[in-house]
């Protein structure tokens, strides 16, 4: 794992706690069809900041997700696309503070689907 400094983690915090911010990324996202969970037209937006796991490929296999997620039982998510973020920034001379933003749409299992991705995007 690769903390977040301090003051980063406390700015994201706050920012993800305000109402106005919530409403501005979902004021205009209008669920369609297989959107919707529980016929629901509203979309529920909860934001969570946690620690991650990422590495240089997908785990769409259950045993092998089953066996990391035991090795990594503190962790929220395992996901790809941070990867490379987080190697460049660590191996850069300059240093540059950083963190990665997530929208969650499966949960790694083999029931993935892409019904999901338009309103996480």
């Amino acid at each position: 794992s690769i903390p977040l400094i301090h003051d980063t983690e406390v700015a994201i915090n706050r920012i993800v706690k305000e109402k106005s911010f919530i409403d501005e990324i979902s004021c205009d996202v209008l669920l369609q069809g297989s959107e919707m969970i529980d016929d629901s037209s509203s979309l529920d937006v909860k934001i969570y900041t946690a620690t991650t796991s990422s590495g240089s490929s997908v785990i769409a296999d259950e045993t092998m997700l089953d066996h990391v997620t035991a090795q990594h039982r503190k962790k929220t998510a395992f996901e790809m696309e941070s990867y490379a973020l987080y190697e460049a920034a660590r191996r850069s001379p300059l240093k540059p503070n950083y963190f990665s933003a997530k929208s969650v749409v499966d949960n790694g299992n083999t029931r993935k689907g892409d019904e999901y991705h338009r309103v996480a995007a």
